[in-house]
């Protein structure tokens, strides 16, 4: 904001003179550790998002069947939670699906450096080929593993009929399985964690070393 400033003057009369001067308001162009930190991280890291698309396994119990629920337990319903699992989730075919996303997930933190927004961590540039190479192969995989598990979809709907009962909803489950499992790779453009830079800046220059250590043995 510009600034007044009020100065006031007195003449030999002995009266008091006043004028008012305005300076305009100022700005802090980034520092050169500032700009340096932010051109460092952009050029030797990569931000990299992983995300999953997951056919949900469980349902919140409909009204009526919380209903049925609270009478069997002599409990009021309302304040009764409950849920069903809809699909078997120890079943073989689901349990290999599993099993894929939870190799990506790991491979994923395994070669990859902490950031401090959610869901982002930062990948060395010179491994992105090696990333996405890996990366694509868990897709293909996780797309085979849906696939086995969609040929024993109407047997895993049919075994949920028998174990739930009249918990048991039809409308829980889509009518197939095409594009309820798969993974996605996303490189979104970040920067230097702006509480850090504001605070000190020296401090991310500091601990460059330090993540360079880290790089190097990712």
């Amino acid at each position: 904001m510009p600034r007044t400033h009020v100065h006031a003057t007195t003449t030999d009369t002995g009266q008091t003179n006043s004028h008012r001067t305005t300076t305009p308001p100022t700005t802090t162009p980034a520092t050169q550790t500032e700009r340096s930190a932010a051109n460092r991280l952009r050029s030797t890291m990569a931000a990299v998002r992983l995300a999953f698309t997951w056919l949900g396994t469980r349902k919140t119990l409909a009204p009526e069947q919380r209903e049925t629920a609270a009478r069997a337990f002599h409990a009021d319903r309302e304040l009764l939670s409950a849920t069903k699992s809809i699909i078997d989730v120890k079943h073989p075919t689901y349990r290999a699906v599993a099993a894929v996303r939870s190799e990506a997930s790991g491979y994923w933190r395994t070669v990859t450096l902490p950031f401090p927004e959610a869901g982002i961590r930062l990948l060395p540039q010179n491994s992105l080929g090696v990333f996405a190479s890996t990366m694509a192969g868990y897709r293909e995989r996780l797309q085979l593993a849906a696939r086995e598990l969609a040929a024993e979809y109407d047997q895993l709907k049919l075994e949920a009929q028998r174990r739930l009962g009249t918990l048991f909803d039809p409308s829980d489950y889509p009518t197939t399985l095409d594009g309820m499992f798969d993974l996605e790779v996303s490189y979104p453009a970040i920067e230097p964690p702006h509480y850090l830079i504001a605070l000190n800046p020296g401090v991310f220059e500091a601990e460059w070393p330090a993540l360079e250590i880290l790089i190097q043995s990712v």
